[in-house]
């Protein structure tokens, strides 16, 4: 799956940047079980990562899922596939201030999330470690 960087592939590389969140799972390799990089494992290239709009398309992607479950959207698509229509159960979701969603982390994504979903109405509990 990952490949560990030799000292050519580390001397071409300038940026390395990370699309996810954090650079704990970059580092936690080098360290490989010790406590500091050994200085021959200290890449000559710059690590960063990509922040500001994670928050924001995160939140949007958690809304899609939860208006998908909660308005039952994959069912109206069997439902429709199978020429049924006029189910009543179709009608009885949730409105979204009678529903509560647990944010396991507050971090930039987590407080994103929370903001988008709270923005719409849904009770929002945020967790951390």
């Amino acid at each position: 799956m990952y490949k560990t960087f030799s000292m050519d592939t580390n001397r071409m590389i300038r940026t390395l940047l990370n699309g996810i969140s954090g650079v704990e799972q970059y580092v936690n390799r080098l360290l490989d079980g010790q406590k500091t990089v050994p200085v021959e494992k200290v890449p000559t290239f710059t690590l960063t990562r990509a922040g500001r709009f994670l928050p924001q398309v995160m939140g949007q992607y958690v809304f899609g899922y939860v208006t998908l479950f909660e308005r039952m959207v994959l069912e109206a698509i069997k439902f429709q596939t199978n020429g049924e229509y006029a189910r009543p159960q179709m009608a009885q979701f949730r409105p979204s201030p009678t529903v509560t969603i647990g944010v396991l982390g507050l971090g930039d994504i987590g407080q994103g999330v929370g903001k988008m979903l709270r923005g719409a109405g849904y009770k929002v509990l945020a967790f951390k470690r």
